[in-house]
């Protein structure tokens, strides 16, 4: 099946989870730095995460649009311009999105190449079978995104064959520090249905640095309008 079969369905998949709220402890495994945070979701491509140590907040980031506002405790909020956070951008995507909302555009910004780039075979799939190949990833197939077959070298995104839901992302991003590889797994489900992650495995190089936990995930209604607006204060969002 091509490329674009896989996009919508993941995208699909995503449709009754479109707002999530998501509680969590992040480690840095070279500091030693663990952190309690709260995530929140809202399709199509809104995200607030809130984090604090020993119950006091330090740090609010909210990414919406292309804009990406940061706030830390005692300094004033910094305007930075958007760009890819792969452990949680996967997870708000909707089939009509676009930007950071659409999965096409968002495998675009990570450099995720899986369809021909000349001119004459843009609209086809000749090229497909280069870029879209099959692998195993723990207990099932999935298939892989811009890679031909045994290939972690090219930009890469995996998807779970039969659940359509994210397993892996293998590349460079705009941060410093080499290649990641972030993993996927032990899936929270609600009616039978698996909504996000319940760890997120971050390597860079080889080593693991960073590792999320996901101790709850609650999929929400409606979210307050000011959770998504610009943090203004200086010693408090």
């Amino acid at each position: 099946l091509p490329a674009r079969f896989y996009i919508k369905e993941v995208a699909k998949q995503r449709s009754p989870f479109k707002r999530l709220q998501i509680w969590q402890t992040t480690t840095h495994k070279k500091t030693g730095k663990r952190f309690d945070e709260r995530l929140y979701i809202q399709v199509p491509g809104k995200v607030r995460l809130e984090r604090r140590r020993q119950g006091k907040l330090v740090q609010v980031d909210l990414w919406k649009g292309q804009q990406w506002l940061q706030w830390r405790q005692g300094q004033q909020t910094v305007r930075k311009r958007r760009r890819p956070q792969v452990r949680f951008d996967f997870f708000a995507i909707e089939p009509a999105g676009y930007g950071y909302g659409g999965l096409s555009s968002l495998l675009a910004k990570l450099g995720v190449r899986y369809i021909g780039v000349q001119k004459y075979d843009r609209d086809s799939d000749y090229l497909e079978p280069l870029r879209v190949s099959l692998a195993w990833f723990q207990r099932g197939p999935a298939v892989v995104l811009g890679a031909p077959t045994n290939d972690r070298r090219s930009q890469q995104f995996w998807i779970d064959k039969k659940t359509f839901i994210p397993l892996r992302f293998i590349g460079r991003t705009k941060q410093k520090g080499g290649r990641v590889d972030v993993r996927f797994l032990d899936y929270h489900k609600k009616a039978g249905r698996s909504v996000f992650p319940g760890r997120i495995d971050v390597f860079r190089n080889g080593k693991l640095v960073i590792q999320s936990l996901v101790s709850r995930v609650k999929v929400r209604r409606s979210f307050p309008s000011s959770l998504f607006r610009p943090i203004q204060k200086k010693n408090s969002p």
